[in-house]
């Protein structure tokens, strides 16, 4: 269990170093969508199926209607958020694209809640509503009240997000954590491929391409991890450790970026989430 909580420790800051990357790659060096998104996902597929050797394990019925179903809706909610969140971390300051994606694990909470009865523990359930709901009001300001196009699409992407996660728990109870992840991003590569059919002009990019090695290697380890932890521990514990990946992203944001904020509110929110994440696995 204690490897388990580590594996979502380290998916939380490998989450926020891919947060970051992913903005300077999209938001400072302007890398065109038609070549990140294809790119990125060829570059997941490598890096995954380098690993599968370690664990490619598939149970007996995997290849049911009812799996290969949830197969193509978790692959078609993956490709959807995929695309609004590069879109919105193209236009949107890191703080405010944060703020978010921060409701995306109160949503992820509360539909883990509704159709996964495992995951109906109290103790979990009012520590994770707390953590997103502390930390999304340390975050919000006044001028946020007023939703840009930008924010709708991101807000849309949370939606997404929640639900491919719903189904990747229900999924890995016959996948394990690295075959569903490389059949995940190889679907999702070859869609993309055949929407933006990318050329070699990309590697007049020069700085981006090593931005996007970066940013790969990252997102790899964040959601390998991620799957680990969500199937073992649970949907609800594993998106509350994921927090802290948010509280990370704000500290690029604001030495970096230059995105500052008010620091104490931060603080608070980081404080809240610590002493959530303490109590959820804790308090059973």
């Amino acid at each position: 269990m204690e490897g388990i909580l580590l594996s979502a420790f380290l998916a939380a800051i490998a989450s926020a170093g891919n947060d970051t990357s992913l903005k300077y790659l999209l938001g400072k060096l302007k890398l065109p969508l038609k070549y990140y998104l294809p790119y990125v996902f060829v570059l997941l597929t490598i890096i995954s199926a380098f690993f599968l050797r370690f664990d490619a394990s598939i149970k007996p019925g995997a290849f049911s209607a009812q799996y290969i179903i949830l197969f193509v809706l978790m692959v078609s909610a993956a490709a959807i958020w995929n695309v609004l969140v590069a879109e919105s971390l193209q236009t949107e300051p890191l703080c405010e694209y944060e703020l978010i994606i921060l409701t995306a694990p109160l949503i992820t909470i509360v539909l883990a809640a509704i159709f996964l009865p495992a995951e109906r523990n109290i103790h979990i359930f009012f520590a994770g509503i707390v953590a997103s709901l502390a930390l999304v009001a340390t975050k919000i300001r006044r001028h946020h009240l007023q939703l840009t196009k930008s924010a709708k699409r991101t807000l849309w992407a949370v939606l997404f997000i929640a639900i491919e996660t719903i189904l990747l728990r229900k999924l890995l109870v016959v996948y394990s954590p690295m075959i569903l992840y490389f059949a995940r991003v190889l679907v999702v590569a070859i869609i993309f491929l055949f929407i933006y059919k990318p050329n070699t002009n990309v590697l007049k990019y020069r700085d981006a391409m090593r931005w996007l090695v970066i940013a790969s290697l990252l997102g790899a380890t964040m959601m390998v991890l991620k799957y680990y932890a969500l199937r073992t521990i649970g949907v609800s514990e594993t998106t509350i450790i994921l927090l802290l990946g948010p509280v990370l992203t704000y500290l690029p944001s604001y030495f970096y970026f230059h995105e500052r904020r008010g620091y104490k509110r931060d603080l608070i929110g980081a404080l809240v989430i610590v002493g959530c994440i303490v109590y959820s696995v804790t308090v059973k």
